[in-house]
């Protein structure tokens, strides 16, 4: 790569960069369109850069932080190793790309090394983002192997940790909405079911965002007899940005709202 060729891939990557931070700043503030652009713009700078050579870790990691979202995991898996090689990485920066490199490992499938990788993360601080992320991880691996008490424990601790997280809160409502529909005796199964719902609608009043928030508690609306409260959060989700990363996907809210609309 010559002198000039690293100036404008060294420019490009700059751009796709703070392209990605203004694409986040316009989902805040609840402008999704405008959100969705942005980050289509940021994936095609960051592609250019990377062709040209940018390898900056930064820039490596929010590349395979776009890519995942944009649904290539293989992708965002080779970049993100890539990034890792950075000896230099500080701290803070190595801990970000290890929790998105659980999340890209339990998107392949592979929630026990993503369960390993978020752990190691949390060996250099435990926040929000990993009480989110391995509550997350947990509740799925739960729900594979019929084992609840490490994700009922760990989530308790999450609870304890911020109470009013509408990540934490939408764990702990999965958690209980899976542990109803294992459980044998109506009246406990109604309690975790009231306890699930509860908790979905505090999640919801906190982040009307949160689209796997919005899928379950239109799930428990439909089931309860309220199809047009069901309908009206579907196609509220579907006004929002819908990333491979969110465990609903676009097309099984678009079917669900179909279904919804055939029962009115």
């Amino acid at each position: 790569m010559g002198f000039m060729d690293g100036i404008k891939a060294n420019q490009l990557g700059g751009r796709a960069y703070r392209t990605h931070v203004a694409a986040l700043q316009l989902r805040q503030q609840g402008k999704y369109r405008e959100c969705t652009e942005k980050l289509n713009e940021a994936y095609r700078l960051y592609g250019e850069a990377y062709e040209m050579g940018f390898r900056k870790s930064g820039a490596l990691t929010g590349y395979g932080i776009l890519s995942m979202q944009m649904g290539d995991f293989e992708k965002a898996r080779a970049l993100m190793l890539e990034a890792a090689k950075d000896k230099a990485m500080k701290p803070d920066d190595r801990f970000t790309l290890r929790v998105n490199f659980a999340i890209c490992q339990w998107k392949m499938g592979h929630v026990d090394k993503a369960i390993e990788t978020i752990r190691m993360a949390a060996q250099h601080k435990m926040n929000g983002l990993v009480y989110t992320t391995l509550g997350m991880f947990l509740v799925d691996q739960a729900r594979q192997t019929g084992d609840f008490a490490e994700a009922i424990e760990f989530n308790r601790q999450a609870m304890e940790y911020d109470d009013e997280d509408p990540a934490t809160l939408d764990n702990v409502a999965q958690m209980n909405l899976f542990l109803s529909e294992r459980e044998s005796d109506s009246a406990e199964k109604q309690s975790l079911r009231d306890t699930a719902k509860r908790y979905f609608k505090k999640a919801h009043e906190l982040k009307p965002d949160q689209v796997t928030t919005i899928y379950y508690l239109a799930r428990m609306e439909e089931e309860d007899g309220n199809v047009a409260g069901a309908l009206s959060l579907v196609r509220e989700g579907l006004s929002m940005p819908i990333t491979s990363v969110c465990p609903v996907t676009r097309p099984e809210m678009e079917e669900y709202e179909k279904k919804l609309e055939k029962m009115q």
